[in-house]
């Protein structure tokens, strides 16, 4: 009798044991994080600053924006097409992503003919400038803030562009917040993956907001509905800065690339707090004239902001293999983060399983 308990107890925690090792493993188990970039200028010219960061991150991906497609009167036109001596590298270098911006205005108002027109046009110029490149794709990337009004057009369109591409090309397309949110009225694009792009989320015009770039009190009030999105979901975090330019109360103008260095001139800016500064006398600031009484207010992210960030939004990763994207790739946002400090919000990533 008490052998037979002996062998049971002795079941029991080999059970027990057993179960912790199994559970222990699959906690252990690390989610594949792959770092990517956007490149969002329209010469393609990277420094040697930048192509050392690139190699020290790991980065295998960039998306780049090949061209805009934006209305102009009756017209719909390509703007910003990509150029730049670089693209000879990335090609050599990185998978590339061929990316499309596409403005909401131009789905607004158009006809089914005017889509399958709008859908040949795009592919036709997609194909020409990677042809012209030597590039071989394997996903196009489109990005469209739509809404209700133009969702059905842009749906459209993505469907008339898949079947001009060929088969072996995936489409993904970017997934704003509240299009995740609210997704049974917006809808859920026909595309094999989305990219929730996790940043601009608060009110830019409203003089009062701390920071609309990234804000995770408000941006994790969208989020409720993303470990079911009916697509698997990448990341796209934001690593830039802009100063938001206010004249007689209202907004005016973004201004890129803007950090507090170049209001340093306190004979022309004065400073009321780390995030807000007074022109006092009227001069040009990156190109834009500015005249005395303007205010700026200064947006950046900031470490903390995208650890947090990371935090929040790893838990509700619904794939097993998710490219986290970074925008965006230029030498005064590297500057600010450090290859070191990027690696840690992969691995945060990579943890939560």
């Amino acid at each position: 009798m008490q052998m037979h308990k002996f062998i049971v107890t002795f079941r029991c925690y080999l059970l027990i044991g057993f179960c912790g090792l199994f559970c222990a493993a699959c906690h252990s188990e690390k989610r594949e994080v792959f770092p990517a970039f956007y490149h969002w200028q329209t010469e393609l010219d990277l420094s040697d600053f930048e192509k050392n960061y690139l190699q020290k991150t790991g980065v295998q991906k960039i998306y780049v924006k090949f061209f805009d497609v934006d209305k102009e009167g009756e017209e719909i036109i390509p703007k910003a097409l990509i150029y730049g001596d670089s693209l000879a590298y990335l090609l050599r270098e990185k998978t590339i992503v061929p990316t499309i911006f596409i403005t909401n205005r131009t789905l607004k108002n158009i006809s089914e003919a005017e889509i399958s027109d709008l859908a040949q046009k795009m592919v036709a110029k997609i194909t020409y400038l990677a042809t012209s490149h030597q590039l071989l794709f394997s996903e196009l990337q489109l990005d469209c803030d739509w809404t209700l009004t133009t969702k059905d057009a842009y749906f459209t369109l993505i469907h008339q562009i898949r079947q001009l591409l060929p088969a072996t090309v995936k489409i993904s397309a970017t997934i704003r917040l509240h299009q995740i949110k609210f997704y049974d009225k917006t809808g859920v694009p026909p595309v094999d993956r989305g990219m929730l792009m996790y940043y601009n989320m608060g009110d830019l015009e409203d003089k009062a907001t701390a920071n609309s770039i990234i804000d995770n009190t408000i941006g994790s009030q969208y989020l409720q509905n993303a470990r079911h999105y009916p697509l698997e979901l990448d990341m796209a975090l934001p690593i830039f800065a802009w100063g938001v330019l206010f004249r007689d109360g209202r907004m005016i103008r973004l201004i890129n690339d803007l950090r507090g260095a170049d209001l340093a001139d306190t004979s022309r800016f004065e400073k009321s707090d780390p995030t807000h500064f007074a022109i006092k006398q009227s001069s040009y600031l990156k190109s834009y004239y500015l005249y005395a009484g303007d205010e700026i207010r200064l947006e950046k992210s900031e470490f903390k902001d995208l650890e947090e960030a990371a935090a929040i939004l790893s838990p509700l990763v619904n794939t097993d293999q998710m490219n986290l994207v970074f925008y965006h790739l230029d030498s005064t946002n590297l500057a600010t983060f450090s290859p070191d400090y990027l690696k840690k919000i992969v691995r945060i990533f990579e943890n939560e399983k």
